[in-house]
């Protein structure tokens, strides 16, 4: 290969070579954060936030009371406080919605029945910001049909007053802290997971790029420079077919190192990465892939852009390898505080309580709908399936604005 450059000056076969390959593999710029170096790196800066377990087992219960009553407010709080609870008592629900913040509190306790806006009332603004938010309520009522009706509103518990033991009130907090304590933990656990996932899959698109990729392109510029000197007609043909086999393992190359790691997904966001895939599993396996776009997720974490891109792509895919579909449609939107992606498909259709409570399902080990459902439940999210067979299938995943 050497001989075939001996009359170029080195400096100017990097050169070649350089500008050779950000002509090959544009995208490669991207996963490297701008234009490629010959030392370039793509490990991701280390995380800023630490894990908060150990943390989270010893520190104290912080409460925010709501409870108009005075004798009854501060007989609790006292009550509390004598268990370790740390307790800012307020007297209406307007004056909880404006300080409850789930840094400076993990729970709120109360009274069903307030001077403006119930009980009720703050559980249903509190739902809409922070679906998982752990919200117990009070009630005197002699009937607790409206405490029923607020635990079908997502409430964590219910209890009757008058109160005369602390562990009344102290034992359902204390569950329904744990309970959301630990589910903050496994977020953060999937979301370390995530990190580790995607800078995995980076590493291997550079590896692919500093490797193959400059092989092949070093490998195609010498069959270049031979073909100008080959005279013989037949000795030429062997060469472009040689050469046409090298420029489609490129191709190959590039597509791969887009699915490994789609750089429009840290550059431009979710939206941009999931246009990008329709347009390549369009051209990969000539089906119809339409992509609609109701407004990109801002509000989205990186880490749970990625989620719901892999999440879509596997989708996408499974709609194209099993469900024999030839139109996908893809949807991105903002619905009541969680971003959706729904992805329906003309296939086959499935039977959808064996294939959602079957493990295997991805034959290959992969993302499949068992693990983005798993994956799902620890965000906070949800995944809906309508399918029948014959009639095609549509999934929709959301997540928490969060």
């Amino acid at each position: 290969m050497r001989q075939l450059f001996a009359s170029t000056p080195l400096h100017e076969q990097v050169d070649a070579m350089h500008d050779f390959v950000q002509e090959e593999f544009p995208s490669i710029q991207a996963i490297h954060g701008g234009e490629i170096g010959y030392n370039a790196t793509i490990l991701e800066e280390s995380r800023d936030e630490e894990l908060t377990m150990d943390w989270d087992d010893v520190r104290p219960i912080r409460m925010l009371l709501v409870e108009d009553d005075e004798l009854t407010g501060d007989a609790l709080k006292d009550m509390l406080e004598e268990r370790g609870v740390v307790v800012d008592l307020v007297v209406s629900a307007e004056e909880a919605w404006e300080r409850i913040n789930p840094d400076l509190f993990d729970v709120v306790v109360t009274d069903i029945r307030l001077p403006e806006m119930s009980g009720v009332g703050l559980l249903g603004q509190i739902r809409k910001k922070m679906p998982e938010f752990p919200v117990i309520l009070l009630t005197g009522y002699d009937s607790i049909e409206p405490a029923i009706e607020a635990l079908k509103l997502g409430a964590q518990d219910y209890i009757l007053k008058p109160i005369e033991e602390p562990d009344v009130v102290y034992l359902p907090v204390e569950k329904a802290v744990s309970h959301y304590r630990l589910r903050q933990r496994n977020r953060l656990l999937e979301m370390e997971l995530i990190r580790a996932e995607e800078q995995e899959r980076r590493q291997l698109a550079s590896d692919l790029h500093d490797s193959v990729g400059q092989s092949m392109a070093m490998v195609k510029m010498g069959l270049d420079a031979l073909a100008q000197g080959v005279s013989c007609v037949e000795s030429s043909d062997e060469l472009d077919g040689v050469r046409k086999l090298v420029v489609e393992t490129i191709k190959q190359i590039r597509s791969l190192i887009f699915q490994v790691c789609p750089p429009s997904l840290y550059e431009l966001g979710l939206a941009a990465a999931l246009d990008g895939l329709s347009d390549h599993i369009q051209e990969a396996h000539g089906i119809q892939v339409h992509f609609d776009d109701a407004g990109d997720p801002a509000a989205l974490s990186h880490e749970m852009q990625i989620f719901m891109f892999r999440a879509a792509r596997e989708l996408v895919l499974n709609a194209v390898k099993h469900a024999n579909a030839k139109e996908v449609r893809m949807v991105l939107e903002e619905r009541r505080c969680n971003v959706t992606v729904e992805v329906a498909d003309d296939g086959v259709g499935f039977d959808i309580d064996r294939k959602l409570g079957d493990r295997s399902a991805s034959n290959d080990g992969g993302f499949g709908l068992f693990a983005i459902r798993r994956r799902l439940k620890a965000f906070g999210g949800r995944i809906d399936v309508a399918s029948k067979d014959g009639q095609g299938t549509t999934v929709t995943i959301s997540v928490p604005q969060v």
